[in-house]
């Protein structure tokens, strides 16, 4: 699909849920991330598509340059990478273990 416009019609019905993503490709959340922003127009092409998966997408979507998200509506064809972030403590025994908390941030077309 080289012509922009049949794209986002495409992602258009996939973020609607008018479409299965498994019409198109097949994958983990990261690749059907990756398909969907290279369909609304992400500097992302065919050749990088094929050739990276699952996580090696991570730096590509490089979320730390993102906006951090606090809750909220989120736009339509916005990624959201979730991390973990551990406790500043550094030597915590392991009774005294607290959960992890989650930070997220977001990367728009």
């Amino acid at each position: 699909m080289r012509d922009i416009t049949a794209r986002r019609l495409v992602a258009e019905r996939l973020m609607r849920g008018q479409d299965s993503i498994e019409t198109y490709m097949q994958g983990v959340c990261y690749d059907v991330v990756a398909y969907v922003r290279y369909l609304l127009g992400a500097n992302i092409t065919p050749t990088t598509l094929r050739a990276l998966e699952a996580e090696q997408w991570v730096p590509q979507f490089d979320f730390t340059a993102g906006t951090i998200w606090e809750g909220g509506s989120i736009p339509t064809g916005t990624a959201v990478g979730f991390e973990r972030q551990l406790t500043e403590r550094f030597s915590m025994p392991p009774s005294a273990s607290v959960p992890p908390t989650f930070g997220a941030s977001t990367i728009s077309c």
